[in-house]
């Protein structure tokens, strides 16, 4: 199997679009249901143990700044894959595979893979986006999983393992 060249990572939204904390309104509503439910059960079960417990408000912050992981993990990132063949295609799919992803749907050139989640838990901002050209792979996704996706893929094909390995 031939090297795998790929580009680096890049930010394919207009730069503005960067600082808004939350990518869509959807998202935005399914971390609040979260933060919401987790607050409201993590005070109960502490007002049942201890009356002088933490108030709701202190724990309401601390689950919102500790879940913003969660948010920041899925800003979208991309790279391309240069001088691909089909044996570095198969990498590819089963490296998505392996973080998790199912897929979800396929279209002419284009394969969108999306967690294996329940809805609730599950944002579209995670869903990663293959697009097929001639020779070419472009990979679209989430920060965090994409990061750990090339940087596997390049340590495998240029170790010289194959389309079998994870």
């Amino acid at each position: 199997m031939k090297y795998m060249k790929t580009t680096n990572l890049t930010y394919p939204r207009p730069r503005w679009r960067y600082f808004i904390l939350f990518q869509s309104w959807p998202q935005f509503e399914s971390w609040l249901v979260i933060i919401l439910l987790s607050t409201i059960v993590l005070y109960l079960l502490a007002k049942t143990v201890d009356p002088n417990t933490i108030p709701i408000e202190g724990l309401a912050i601390g689950a919102g700044i500790g879940s913003l992981f969660s948010v920041f993990s899925v800003i979208p990132v991309q790279f391309t894959v240069i001088d691909c063949n089909q044996d570095h295609a198969q990498l590819l799919f089963r490296q998505v595979e392996y973080w998790g992803y199912i897929k979800h749907a396929e279209s002419g050139d284009i394969v969108i893979f999306r967690q294996n989640l329940p809805r609730l838990l599950r944002w579209d901002e995670g869903n990663i986006t293959l697009r097929t050209d001639v020779s070419t792979i472009k990979v679209t996704g989430p920060v965090c999983i994409l990061k750990a996706i090339q940087r596997n893929l390049i340590k495998k094909v240029n170790a010289g393992m194959g389309p079998g390995a994870p």
